[in-house]
């Protein structure tokens, strides 16, 4: 699902909202209005610092990531 990170309560300090999405529900839209003619991507950049494995995982599971023909993962080592 969705949910929304508050920024800091303190008016003096500059923040920023921000809406966090789950992969198949932001995917599914960007596939119907990204101007596609046969609802496939020719390419897709995974950069989400420190969740790539999750994201591409879960396209994986609900089968998103066969209508995407060049996946390129930006990786950040995991601490052992």
């Amino acid at each position: 699902g969705s949910r929304t990170v508050l920024g800091a309560t303190d008016p003096s300090e500059e923040t920023e909202d921000v809406l966090i999405r789950a992969v198949a529900e932001a995917v599914p839209e960007a596939l119907s209005t990204g101007g596609s003619t046969d609802g496939n991507v020719e390419l897709l950049h995974v950069n989400c610092e420190g969740c790539e494995y999750e994201v591409v995982e879960s396209m994986r599971h609900i089968g998103l990531l066969a209508r995407i023909k060049h996946v390129q993962i930006a990786t950040h080592l995991l601490d052992p």
